[in-house]
């Protein structure tokens, strides 16, 4: 199953644990392209609930290469 299905399912089940262990997945494979902005606001919300800032810093950074003009993210 694609990554952006199983990060849906984790986010609807609010289990940031699952989100967590799919942002490590997605951290190992290198698949930035498959993730929308929206995917990254939700990676960041699992990582934010379970205090991993310094992960939630590096998913700032990517977004804001891959979407240089976009303020999604500014609010965490």
């Amino acid at each position: 199953m694609p990554i952006r299905e199983l990060l849906a399912e984790a986010r609807q089940n609010r289990d940031h644990e699952a989100v967590c262990r799919l942002y490590d997945q997605w951290q190992t494979e290198g698949r930035a392209e498959e993730l929308s902005q929206w995917d990254y606001l939700h990676l960041m919300n699992g990582l934010y609930g379970l205090k991993r800032y310094e992960d939630c810093l590096e998913l700032y950074k990517l977004q804001k290469q891959a979407w240089p003009e976009s303020d999604l993210l500014h609010s965490k």
